[in-house]
């Protein structure tokens, strides 16, 4: 009877160690969620690439939800990224009238964004997001990677933080984020403007804000109203 209760014991035992090592080997296999967060550009949807001069972008923000450009419209809306699921609810956007090539993008992307079920991350570099039946919908880079990417043609000066002074408004500053992109800062306020055509300088345009530069001189516009303004000028060391 010993020799019985003795064989009891040692598969009991040996059942708790391996019990003990698959959890430790589950443990250490489980990954974390990669958090999102920044500015990235849409590369492709439903993998059929995207329009060159229509910059698609998604804008990951601290409290839950995300903005951005559908290369026409703004667009805003709510984001869950539990345990990698990516679900977006609550979207609206503006009514701008687009071309009939970008207004047809433009529904593509939102049928991929509200159609979205999880992401990866791949090679570290590469955001993707899938639906419900496990079709890749979007692909998109960090827009930071994304002008390395293209080689745009952005000198060194450009890319850095530029600051300009603008009437009422006060320190304006800007930074390029993208090949057409840039964020404006006032007051710890950011906004993402995207480049549209202009006659003459640089213009970039959001829902209510439109930023011109051309040189030094600049013209903030905010919900209909301009202000001028200059750029500041480099404090020269004592």
């Amino acid at each position: 009877m010993f020799p019985t209760f003795k064989m009891l014991f040692f598969v009991m035992f040996s059942s708790t160690l391996v019990a003990c090592a698959s959890h430790n080997q589950k443990n250490e296999t489980v990954s974390e969620t990669p958090t999102l967060t920044g500015t990235w550009q849409v590369e492709d949807i439903d993998q059929g690439g995207v329009i060159d001069n229509a910059m698609v972008t998604i804008e990951f923000l601290e409290d839950g939800r995300i903005s951005g450009s559908t290369g026409c419209n703004r667009f805003s809306g709510s984001l869950k990224t539990e345990d990698a699921t990516f679900v977006v609810s609550k979207t609206i956007t503006t009514r701008r009238a687009c071309v009939p090539a970008i207004a047809k993008q433009e529904q593509r992307f939102l049928s991929a964004l509200n159609e979205a079920a999880y992401f990866k991350v791949e090679a570290d570099t590469w955001l993707v997001i899938f639906d419900a039946s496990h079709q890749p919908r979007l692909k998109l880079i960090e827009t930071t990677l994304s002008t390395q990417l293209h080689k745009d043609p952005i000198d060194k000066a450009a890319s850095q933080a530029n600051t300009f002074q603008c009437e009422q408004i006060g320190e304006v500053n800007f930074r390029f984020v993208g090949p057409e992109t840039i964020k404006v800062s006032i007051d710890n306020q950011q906004t993402i403007l995207n480049r549209q055509q202009s006659a003459s300088g640089a213009k970039y345009t959001a829902e209510n804000m439109t930023f011109w530069n051309k040189g030094n001189k600049a013209q903030l516009s905010l919900n209909g109203l301009a202000y001028p303004c200059v750029k500041s000028l480099p404090r020269k060391p004592r």
